[in-house]
């Protein structure tokens, strides 16, 4: 038994590798650049114990102490050498693949568990987790999440106190990686439930995490005075909310069955009213969700797999109305890692009741994932393909374009990125940035005069900006006034 064990975990890793190995190969991109390379604590400007005190980029809604710490470990060992970054992420998503197969084949049986793990090893909608270096938070969140849950299912059988303190301990872990540790009460819960525990012990043994997200939640509030208001959207109904949040879900479901067109920035048009096709719908699948879930209440696995795949998707109702300018709901599909694993579960049930058949949907959807999540790494390679990918999904008139320019003048395709300013002139004619590139597209090519001119122009328009007098100053220093 101990040896088809090690075969199998074996054959995960395998699996992962084939499908992530080409990540190696990979850049840092996009938030990579701020994250790492420009980061202070990795450049010694500032001190390690800075990591506890401030948020990613100096913003709300992102205190990822444990990852900005992985970084630093990285840094140790492979420098400002992208590869080390990248494996230490798919050494992390392995862990996470056995974590979950470990956790499953604790409550059921263990060929639903082995066929969860593999599809979670190598779907394609972990690719933007996996391969994204800055998607670090998602890939310790759920390590320290699965080990908290792990744990209090070790007590549960055993009662060894050691057991349930050991899954607080990484509990609180979890909530200085991510933000949606917050919903590990509930995952808790679900474990302890699903175990056949009384509901007052249930309420017990989970009592402690949740006071643990209230202290994070009421505690990061009053720090960044900005999480009461900003977490929650103010412009819907109670209905609506729910409305958009299960219109989502579809959009989800849809993602991980066909997993075609994987990018970034994704986004869901609101459901305002009653009255529309899409509100329809989705009062169609909320009726059949119900008749399914009522119909098999008795399946544990069809249930665990249900409400984990719900919880894990429950932060996407608390940042429905984050970006009211887009004027859409945000997804993500980093945002299903946590989740995903739910479905896997579902997809592991249906599979298993047909013993042929389920082996050749299995092997075939593997193969599928393998050869997608193998293409995916195309769009992690450098900036300009991972940009190039952004905007095929995106208006022409969207402001991601100037990273585009920025792109390509770095590695010195000065053609393409005057093509590119050309387009984000035409959509953004009177503003300081549009001027701004232009004068950094005119400083690459060595004509200063121009270059000059332009950052003149958009210091005109935005006159307090310190990077563009910067900008100014240094061409006037370097080549006279």
């Amino acid at each position: 038994m101990k040896k088809q064990k090690f075969v199998f975990l074996l054959v995960l890793v395998i699996l992962v590798f084939l499908g992530y190995s080409s990540y190696l190969r990979g850049d840092f991109v996009l938030d990579d650049e701020a994250l790492i390379l420009n980061s202070p604590v990795l450049s010694g400007k500032v001190t390690l114990g800075s990591i506890f005190t401030t948020s990613l980029y100096n913003q709300p809604y992102t205190y990822r102490p444990i990852q900005v710490l992985s970084y630093i470990i990285d840094h140790k060992i492979w420098g400002y050498n992208p590869f080390g970054f990248h494996l230490t992420s798919i050494i992390i998503h392995i862990i996470n693949v056995f974590l979950i197969y470990y956790l499953l084949a604790l409550i059921f049986p263990i060929t639903l568990a082995q066929i969860t793990a593999i599809l979670f090893a190598v779907h394609p909608v972990n690719s933007s987790v996996v391969g994204y270096i800055s998607s670090r938070a998602d890939l310790l969140v759920f390590f320290f999440i699965l080990l908290s849950v792990i744990f209090i299912l070790k007590f549960i059988n055993s009662s060894l106190k050691s057991f349930y303190f050991l899954s607080i301990f990484f509990g609180c872990l979890s909530y200085f990686c991510r933000e949606n540790s917050l919903i590990l009460f509930l995952l808790i819960l679900l474990v302890v439930l699903i175990n056949k525990v009384k509901y007052k012990r249930a309420l017990l043994l989970a009592t402690p995490f949740l006071l643990l997200s209230l202290i994070y939640f009421v505690s990061y509030s009053i720090f960044s005075r900005q999480l009461v208001n900003g977490f929650f959207p103010v412009q819907m109904s109670p209905v609506l909310i729910i409305v958009n949040f299960l219109n989502i879900i579809m959009k989800y479901l849809t993602i991980l069955i066909l997993p075609l067109n994987l990018h970034m920035f994704r986004s869901s048009a609101f459901i305002l009213d009653f009255f529309n096709t899409r509100f329809i719908l989705v009062v169609i699948f909320l009726i059949f969700s119900i008749y399914i879930i009522y119909k098999h209440r008795s399946n544990k696995p069809f249930l665990f797999g249900v409400f984990w795949f719900l919880i894990g998707l429950l932060p996407v109702v608390f940042i429905l109305n984050r970006y009211p300018w887009l004027k859409k709901a945000m997804m993500a599909e980093s945002w299903l890692y946590l989740s995903s694993s739910g479905f896997f579960l579902l997809f592991a049930i249906c599979l298993a009741k047909f013993a042929k058949w389920g082996k050749i949907v299995l092997f075939s959807f593997v193969i599928l994932c393998l050869y997608l999540t193998y293409q995916q790494h195309a769009y992690w390679t450098d900036n300009i393909a991972s940009y190039k990918r952004i905007m095929q999904f995106l208006p022409k008139n969207n402001p991601v374009r100037k990273n585009l320019v920025r792109a390509y003048l770095k590695r010195n395709l000065y053609e393409e990125a005057l093509f590119e300013l050309n387009n984000f002139a035409a959509s953004y004619p009177q503003s300081s940035e549009r001027y701004v590139l232009q004068g950094d597209y005119y400083y690459a090519v060595k004509d200063f005069v121009r270059a000059k001119e332009s950052y003149r122009i958009a210091l005109s328009l935005n006159w307090r900006n310190a990077a563009i007098m910067e900008k100014l100053l240094k061409i006037e220093v370097e080549n006279g006034k």
